[in-house]
């Protein structure tokens, strides 16, 4: 049943969706179930565990290899479950940096970056009461300070996982076709 009206949505399995429902610009599902109401013209996505795919969202975003947009680190806040000024209160400054951070209105230091980042996990695993496997420092501190080539994040939805770093313009371009 379609979430907006009384009828039935076709239910498609497509290569590639533009997931922008996260709250993310360049988020991008690959072979997942979206139905397609025909009278309202209505399209969502059908995700198995959304619990998880937001975890993944959260890590992937986290380790991205270049530098966080502001609507990451906001991304980041909300998953913690966190105000502007609990995660200010973390980070040893106020929530109106936080705010300029989150809006692009003032460029994040690298070591901001890289706090935000260390911050999310080690924040996670007390919320979560659990201890990240993998080695993240590695790769929090091999971040690249670009912003000349946007990245997206390309999740699989059988295995969110195995998600992966891929330039916005390929996905958008994929996603279109």
């Amino acid at each position: 049943m379609c979430y907006i009206c009384p009828n039935k949505p076709e239910i498609k399995k497509v290569a590639l969706y533009h997931y922008k429902e996260c709250g993310l610009p360049n988020v991008y599902l690959g072979g997942i179930k979206v139905a397609h109401c025909k009278k309202c013209g209505e399209r969502f996505p059908i995700i198995p565990s959304i619990l998880r795919l937001y975890e993944m969202i959260g890590e992937a975003v986290a380790l991205k290899p270049h530098t966080l947009t502001g609507i990451e680190v906001k991304f980041l806040r909300k998953q913690l479950g966190l105000t502007a000024a609990e995660w200010a209160s973390y980070m040893k400054t106020d929530k109106t940096n936080v705010s300029r951070w989150e809006n692009d209105r003032q460029p994040m230091s690298k070591q901001a970056d890289a706090l935000i980042r260390y911050l999310y996990f080690r924040l996670l695993e007390e919320k979560n009461d659990t201890h990240i496997q993998q080695n993240i420092s590695g790769r929090i501190t091999s971040v690249e300070n670009r912003i000349d080539e946007e990245i997206g994040f390309k999740i699989p939805a059988d295995n969110p996982a195995a998600y992966s770093f891929v330039p916005n313009s390929v996905l958008s371009h994929a996603a279109a076709c």
